[in-house]
């Protein structure tokens, strides 16, 4: 994580609030590059030791996944500093789920560097078009 650049994510001014653009080839890798976009705002280094942790997540609406996934990713940050590294989606019983590898934050290596309140629906969307996923949202710092 830390502020360098992303390939897939785009950040543009927002007020006093940052906006990503985050792109990718399929859905599960659009919500990969947006945890890692969001999370590239808070945490800066590399971990040197990653004790792995994994989390399911469960959404009964494509619509809103992206956003609830993002605040119940913030909000284990927020509770426990666990920070996402890796993203597998799939459908079951008529919703998302989303297992998230984690890792505690590495005090030694990592640092916290920003505070974030959330993400927000302010102009959200997410979009297909030629094979690639699109999404936008504002993050209220």
């Amino acid at each position: 994580m830390g502020e360098r650049p992303l390939p897939d994510v785009e950040t543009v001014e927002h007020g006093g609030d940052i906006g990503l653009v985050v792109r990718g080839g399929t859905e599960e890798e659009l919500f990969l590059n947006a945890a890692r976009g969001l999370f590239s705002l808070i945490v800066t280094g590399n971990p040197a030791r990653q004790e792995r942790l994994v989390k399911r997540f469960s959404y009964m609406s494509d619509d809103d996944a992206l956003v609830e996934f993002l605040n119940d990713l913030l909000f284990w940050w927020d509770t426990d500093r666990i920070v996402p590294a890796a993203v597998t989606m799939g459908q079951e019983e008529g919703s998302i789920y989303i297992d998230v590898d984690m890792y505690h934050l590495d005090r030694v290596s990592q640092q916290a560097e920003r505070e974030v309140k959330g993400v927000t629906y302010h102009g959200f969307s997410v979009m297909c078009r030629d094979g690639l996923f699109t999404a936008r949202f504002v993050i209220d710092l």
